[in-house]
């Protein structure tokens, strides 16, 4: 699942969460929906990563992404 890409990276797999601008223009009401959604889906890929033999880059991609998520919420309350 691809929720972006980057200029430099046309696979979008590898963003850093200081990487992800998306992210900091969002408004926090936003950011607390995608960051639910995006535990969700981190949990159906690892799912399918563990018991199906799905790739591992969707994981990647979605603990990369809940980490930016939750950085920029902890920036906003700090």
């Amino acid at each position: 699942m691809k929720f972006f890409k980057r200029k430099d990276d046309p696979q979008g797999d590898t963003a850093k969460p200081e990487q992800i601008a998306r992210i900091v223009r969002m408004d926090k009401p936003s950011l607390h929906n995608w960051m639910n959604t995006t535990i969700m889906g981190l949990g159906e890929s690892f799912d399918r990563w563990r018991f199906h033999g799905e790739p591992k880059e969707d994981v990647t991609q979605h603990l990369n992404v809940l980490n930016a998520i939750w950085q920029e919420l902890d920036n906003r309350n700090s």
